[in-house]
């Protein structure tokens, strides 16, 4: 049986950005605590992010990334899409899916569902495609993601300890992406593997509270997180899953040509390539100029390099996503 395929790949940004240095300042106006100058950037490597206005929404940008598709690639029509898949770490509302939000804005008729896993969304939303499409269930699959991200970022805080609770939110930009999954493939190109392993007991430790059953406070509508823990348990998970990965298949680290990481933070990304002997060549950092756009950053890198024409035919991609609760997925690829 044939591999399904990425065919196109398209992103599209807010046209807003915010520096760090802007941020630190909105959150002097807006709370009581004033944080040291220049910590943002300094503790996490980001000088910039892309940053949504009070009309946009997850589903804003997922349809402006989607249209962006169709007008870079004439082949692909709306009409020739037969499942559309919305794949973000945030939604519209809880119900309906914000997938048929999505629908609407892009006219496209067919049937929708939303995946939901934090910053691996866009991940699990290929492991559901690749499976469909290798069932015959669908042909042309739409994976959109929108990311406003930088609405959950607390301003308001109230103490140092608040401001330490709430800096996760300070790494979120916001971003808009689409990805076209078709049966184009081969026994040798396309999605050749996706593995995912979770570790539950982090769940805790990165938490956008509001709106569900558990958490329904006003105070609960912000992000909160404990860093430091998740990137432990990432480093502790990561490196030999990957590793086993590969091996499956005999192929190490050296043998890849482009690896698609999900970015929290620049330092905190050089630890993970540090950790599994990742280069810098080998991946696509978009951190530091567009902060954690979350289930966005892999398409984004992957339509960075396809832009530029770097991808090339034989070429091995790896897909590594990291999420809170926590979870890791990897998918290998070969173009």
């Amino acid at each position: 049986m044939n591999n399904s395929i990425i065919f196109a790949c398209s992103h599209i940004f807010p046209i807003t950005t915010q520096t760090s240095t802007e941020l630190e300042t909105a959150i002097r106006v807006e709370g009581a605590y004033a944080p040291q100058p220049g910590i943002i950037e300094s503790i996490t490597g980001i000088k910039s992010r892309f940053v949504s206005g009070p009309q946009e929404y997850n589903s804003t940008l997922a349809i402006a990334a989607s249209k962006k598709l169709f007008a870079e690639h004439p082949s692909i029509t709306p009409n020739s899409i037969d499942l559309l898949i919305f794949a973000s770490a945030g939604q519209d509302m809880l119900e309906p899916a914000t997938a048929h939000i999505v629908q609407m804005g892009i006219g496209t008729n067919c049937a929708v569902l939303d995946v939901t896993n934090a910053c691996n969304s866009f991940l699990n939303a290929l492991e559901v495609a690749n499976a469909f499409i290798k069932t015959g269930s669908y042909k042309r699959i739409l994976i959109a993601t929108g990311e406003v991200s930088t609405k959950s970022a607390k301003l308001a805080v109230t103490s140092r300890s608040d401001f330490k609770q709430s800096f996760p939110g300070y790494t979120f930009g916001d971003i808009g992406t689409a990805v076209v999954v078709t049966n184009g493939g081969s026994e040798i190109t396309g999605i050749i593997d996706m593995q995912f392993r979770a570790d539950s007991a982090y769940w805790e430790k990165a938490m956008l509270a509001g709106g569900g059953s558990r958490f329904q406070g006003a105070h609960d509508v912000y992000f909160a997180g404990d860093g430091s823990e998740l990137k432990d348990a990432f480093e502790h998970m990561g490196p030999e899953f990957i590793k086993n990965v590969l091996a499956k298949h005999q192929l190490q680290i050296a043998d890849i040509n482009h690896i698609f990481m999900h970015q929290v933070s620049v330092p905190y990304l050089e630890s993970f390539m540090n950790t599994c002997g990742i280069k810098a060549s080998q991946v696509e950092e978009t951190v530091s100029w567009c902060g954690n756009v979350a289930a966005g950053t892999l398409p984004l890198a992957w339509s960075l390099r396809s832009t530029r024409g770097e991808l090339k035919s034989g070429d091995l991609v790896l897909l590594v996503g990291l999420a809170g609760g926590v979870s890791l997925g990897v998918a290998l690829l070969r173009i």
